[in-house]
């Protein structure tokens, strides 16, 4: 997903599922970069935190998609 009219396009295909099947659980693995390195636009990281991973059931980032969607640096990851 390399585009914010891409992700948004995916938000909204989650909220349609979602009102057909309230009971629907969304697993979201985030694939946003790994070994200091983004995959996508960084612009794209806001957009993941506040309306894609709100909506999943379960969140598989690694640690370095992790530190991007928190905020958060490496050792406050490991004690949060």
């Amino acid at each position: 997903i390399g585009s914010d009219s891409f992700l948004a396009a995916v938000r909204h295909l989650l909220e349609l599922c979602t009102a057909r099947n309230p009971g629907l659980r969304y697993f979201c693995d985030p694939v946003l970069g790994d070994n200091g390195r983004l995959y996508v636009p960084a612009s794209l990281i806001p957009l993941y935190r506040t309306l894609i991973v709100p909506r999943a059931f379960a969140v598989t980032p690694n640690g370095f998609e992790a530190q991007h969607l928190t905020n958060l640096a490496p050792s406050s990851a490991l004690r949060a």
